[in-house]
């Protein structure tokens, strides 16, 4: 309830997708999922990473390559097919 989000889907179940992104697939592009906020009904792109804990529980970093991918996901989705779904 915190986080405000009312549904949340994996990219590849995600029912707008392909309304949304014609081009897309649901194969890994660097989004994988999809929530809505609650408040305002907008979109989010989640990108999900698990980590195992290390002895003083902790995980290893996320590589920026990572992130990379998932920021060029969210820029092809966005600027590649000219939609507006996901601002």
């Amino acid at each position: 309830k915190e986080w405000d989000i009312a549904a949340c889907w994996a990219w590849a179940d995600w029912p707008e997708r392909e309304e949304c992104f014609p081009r897309a697939t649901g194969q890994d592009i660097g989004i994988d999922a999809v929530a809505t906020r609650r408040s305002d009904g907008r979109h989010i792109a989640v990108q999900c990473k698990a980590r195992q804990l290390d002895d003083n529980g902790r995980g290893a970093d996320i590589a920026k390559s990572e992130l990379d991918k998932f920021a060029a996901a969210r820029v092809e989705v966005l600027v590649g097919n000219g939609n507006a779904c996901i601002p």
